[in-house]
């Protein structure tokens, strides 16, 4: 059995401004890039957004470092030092995580999933450090195996090659195997059609997922689980 990470099992905001990005900025000041802090996120989130369409049409994964790359030459300062665009994007990446929190109940419920299958996550991100250091955090890894990122495999869901690339990691067959999610497109309909029998968090219902599949919360899983045995 395999999740999502963002929205399933973890809370978060996907937001590029609401978090608060003042020791970003600063480090950005540091580094010798004078701009003001809405002009800053402004430009952070135009350049962000570039590579998100970017992404979505070919579904290559990119990375938080060609990012921030790529954040410094819009900004007219391509000749950044390689540490100073590291520094910017771990401080990002730490005040983003400010906005994110383990779903109630999380270690429980998955210790008693663990008891009668093998978890594991797929999961999109840009940054290979963070859903492994956040599970350490949260105080969850040890049900995990494997962790598959998108920008370590360097194709994000709905791909079918990042599902066929997880199975291969744990020598099971797509029929076998479950999928939990909370994104309709990427997880739900990218792991159906890959094979596997999926499940969707869904509270409102909108989502398109057949009624047996449709997960109101991620605790409703055990007793949907036991209906379809």
């Amino acid at each position: 059995m395999f999740f999502d990470f963002f929205g399933t099992l973890v809370h978060y905001s996907p937001s590029r401004r609401a978090q608060g990005y003042a020791r970003t900025h600063r480090v950005l000041r540091e580094a010798g890039l004078a701009l003001g802090y809405e002009d800053f996120l402004d430009r952070w989130e135009r350049v962000s957004e570039r590579f998100e369409a970017e992404a979505c049409r070919t579904h290559r994964e990119y990375g938080m470092q060609d990012l921030g790359q790529a954040f410094f030459a819009d900004a007219g300062h391509a000749g950044i030092r390689a540490e100073d665009v590291v520094a910017f994007v771990e401080t990002y990446v730490d005040e983003w995580c400010k906005g994110v929190r383990p779903v109630e109940g999380l270690d429980g419920l998955l210790e008693r999933l663990g008891e009668g299958a093998r978890l594991g996550i797929i999961t999109n991100t840009h940054d290979p450090k963070l859903v492994p250091g956040l599970l350490e955090r949260f105080g969850v890894a040890r049900h995990f195996d494997p962790v598959v990122t998108s920008v370590g495999f360097g194709v994000r869901k709905p791909a079918r090659a990042i599902f066929d690339h997880a199975l291969e990691l744990v020598g099971a067959d797509a029929a076998q195997s479950v999928y939990v999610g909370d994104n309709p497109d990427a997880d739900y309909r990218g792991a159906r059609s890959a094979g596997w029998q999926a499940y969707l968090i869904d509270p409102d219902g909108r989502g398109g997922a057949a009624p047996a599949d449709r997960l109101v919360h991620l605790r409703d899983l055990e007793e949907s689980l036991g209906r379809r045995l």
